[in-house]
């Protein structure tokens, strides 16, 4: 699971691609958090700044890896200037 500070129908589209992304990923245990600084660039270009990890290193190596693969992603270009960021919240939440 996951969340945003953000909530605009402008980057729903970049939550949902993040969010359906994140859920295949395999669950390690529940509690670890990471947060994330997410750009998405005019010309659709992803790219992170982590801000904190969690204790767990299973976790930042999933979450690591994740966020590689979402550059060669495309996403949705940004029509509102050249750049947007928010931060989100990565978490693991075992069933």
């Amino acid at each position: 699971d996951w969340s945003s500070d953000v909530c605009s129908s402008d980057l729903g589209k970049v939550q949902e691609i993040l969010e359906e992304n994140w859920q295949k990923t395999v669950d390690t245990e529940s509690g670890n958090v990471a947060k994330v600084v997410i750009k998405v660039s005019n010309r659709g270009s992803f790219s992170y700044k982590i801000v904190s990890l969690s204790y767990n290193n299973e976790f930042n190596t999933k979450l690591k890896e994740f966020l590689k693969m979402m550059e060669s992603v495309e996403f949705p270009k940004y029509d509102k200037g050249t750049l947007f960021e928010m931060q989100v919240e990565f978490k693991d939440i075992k069933e």
